[in-house]
């Protein structure tokens, strides 16, 4: 498999998502706010894509790259900390790896402090199985 096919596998993915998040909420999510944990390759195509569509995002990363940072958007809000995303997002996306850190990230404790009625979309991917 080429690098030009796995890219094309990620805009597919990414397209998708965007058309399910327009399909499912369409013209209500202009002015809205995103909030994206993750901001890597997919995370941050995402970010630049809602903020093009008429949301309002921030975005946290605490291992974001230099490389990957220079491909978001500055229209993209810096948040400090997740706690900074749960309190002002009226729709949360991640785009994290599956990890023993990661795992369990969204629970009990960190939707108390999310907004009341945001919404959820989980896009967390599996750990990579070597061997």
């Amino acid at each position: 498999m080429t690098w030009g096919s796995v890219w094309s596998i990620i805009a597919s993915i990414l397209i998708i998502n965007v058309f399910i998040v327009v399909h499912e909420f369409g013209h209500y999510i202009t002015g809205k706010k995103l909030g994206v944990i993750g901001l890597g390759a997919i995370g941050g195509m995402v970010a630049n894509t809602m903020r093009h569509l008429g949301m309002n995002v921030i975005g946290h990363d605490p291992y974001l790259s230099v490389d990957a940072a220079w491909n978001i958007s500055r229209d993209v809000e810096k948040a400090a900390s997740y706690d900074d995303i749960y309190k002002v997002a009226d729709y949360i996306t991640l785009h994290v790896p599956s990890t023993p850190d990661t795992k369990g990230m969204i629970n009990a404790e960190t939707i108390a402090k999310m907004k009341d009625g945001v919404h959820r979309q989980p896009r967390a991917r599996r750990p990579r199985q070597y061997g």
